[in-house]
């Protein structure tokens, strides 16, 4: 393999042999070592890219992953082990001393907020207990929606072993929270973590879970498909379907595991394909929680059915990043347990993070579209307004539709598994909820009508010319 070292405006491809196959932290500190400053960054792969587990994510910073949808794997697919960059230059604007004025005043009276305190003092592990009381907390390959274990992975268990808070640079949130462990400190588990591989697993050892946080940062996996392929292997042993050798509650098996499917050993050179594939070939299909092939995140959509849309409808199948419904649903006012309504929420929501994202605006930011408007327009020079960024937002999801229609995807893929139809939760406040197919099927239809759609979920020509993108589908 090889790694693209940036230095400046100076790009070198190196050669990588001596860290094939290497884990990340280790990969980084060789890179480091070659070019002689501590101070370079880099974006690698671990084994599991390099071994193209279609779940494979890229770590930065120890911390910092970009997880979902197989990153990593496209790394390995090109033979890439890492890019190292080491930037001395200066970011320019057209105006820096308005700039400058309306990010101080972003700085002390947007972000630092009422609003955005819980990401400094707990970050996200105070989901938890929120999952936990709405009965949405991914419990045993998703087979139940509350934990009895819950108090070994919620937020107060965090907090009795943070050390500190971490922050990105200059970020006054401070959401990392570094917490004290037999293997050394270490941020988190985030949220995502706890849910997946901590209840989801049957799995209340707080030590366990960082042991597997810090195995899926290092060897390059994403902890919520690892967690949530993990717990569907254990609930298949359990059901009597196949025995992989993952038990629930299982500390020793359920992190051997975990570096079976990195290095596609074993069981885990199969549960590598993902729980797709796995509840393909072994019948399983009536347990498997996925959408196009992505795993789902730790909100059960029984538990806030906006959720399910949510999910079904992106771009990249099981995400909670594209929309959020879960947070004005069972975290919120609105009620968790209808569909109605829901179509309007989830395109709001799609059309917001597409801003947001392309922004590059970090998520437990709660920022105003009149934030991103004034900050956007500054920086660039171009006189952005609110009214039009809802529709830019609109534009970049129909781009992200065109590109899917072209591989193929339409109404037929954007269905959620059979589980959330016909295997209700038996426990917890969403105990014996589930909304029929037919109850779906309005909501995706009205979904496609809204977004100027067909009923198969092909963007019309007149909506794709209303946002500049005539011709695209042709």
């Amino acid at each position: 393999p090889s790694y693209v070292l940036i230095l400046d405006n100076r790009v070198e491809i190196r050669d990588a042999a001596p860290v094939r196959g290497k884990p990340i932290w280790e990969t980084d500190a060789w890179m480091k070592e070659q070019a002689g400053d501590d101070h370079l960054v880099s974006l690698a792969a671990g084994p599991a890219g390099e071994n193209l587990v279609p779940f494979a994510c890229l770590t930065s910073e120890a911390y910092r992953q970009a997880g979902r949808g197989g990153a990593g794997a496209v790394f390995g697919s090109k033979n890439l082990k890492a890019v190292a960059v080491r930037g001395t230059g200066s970011v320019r604007v057209p105006d820096i001393q308005s700039f400058m004025a309306m990010y101080d005043d972003i700085f002390h009276n947007h972000l630092v907020t009422d609003d955005n305190l819980w990401a400094y003092e707990e970050g996200t592990p105070t989901i938890v207990d929120l999952s936990q009381m709405t009965g949405l907390l991914p419990t045993r390959g998703f087979s139940e929606g509350v934990f009895e274990g819950v108090e070994g992975i919620n937020s107060a268990a965090i907090q009795a072993r943070k050390s500190r808070n971490r922050a990105c640079a200059t970020c006054p949130l401070a959401c990392g929270q570094l917490t004290r462990n037999a293997d050394g400190p270490m941020e988190g588990p985030e949220y995502e973590t706890l849910g997946l591989g901590g209840s989801n697993c049957g799995i209340d050892d707080l030590e366990a879970i960082t042991a597997f946080n810090r195995l899926c940062d290092n060897l390059g996996l994403d902890t919520i498909s690892t967690g949530n392929v993990i717990g569907l292997a254990m609930l298949m042993a359990q059901e009597g379907i196949h025995d992989f050798g993952v038990h629930f509650g299982n500390v020793e098996e359920y992190l051997a595991v975990t570096e079976s499917i990195a290095h596609l050993r074993g069981a885990g050179a199969e549960l590598a394909r993902g729980s797709h594939h796995i509840a393909q070939k072994y019948s399983a299909e009536h347990l498997v929680m996925e959408s196009k092939g992505l795993e789902f995140p730790a909100y059960d959509p029984r538990g806030s059915y906006g959720m399910a849309l949510a999910y079904c409808t992106s771009d990249r199948g099981g995400c909670h990043m594209r929309a959020f419904p879960v947070g004005k649903e069972a975290f919120g006012d609105a009620d968790p347990f209808t569909l109605d309504g829901k179509a309007a929420m989830v395109i709001e929501g799609q059309n917001f993070n597409s801003v947001k994202w392309t922004g590059i605006f970090c998520d437990f930011w709660a920022i105003s579209i009149k934030d991103i408007v004034n900050l956007v327009s500054s920086g660039t020079g171009h006189p952005y307004t609110e009214d039009e960024l809802p529709t830019i937002g609109e534009r970049i999801w129909n781009l992200g539709r065109i590109l899917n229609v072209r591989e193929g995807f339409s109404r037929k893929d954007d269905y959620p598994p059979s589980a959330i139809f016909d295997r209700p939760l038996p426990a917890g406040p969403a105990a014996g909820k589930n909304f029929t197919r037919e109850e779906y099927e309005t909501a995706l239809s009205e979904y496609y009508r809204l977004r100027g759609w067909t009923e198969d979920g092909i963007p019309t020509p007149e909506r794709l010319a209303a946002l500049g993108l005539a011709g695209l589908m042709e």
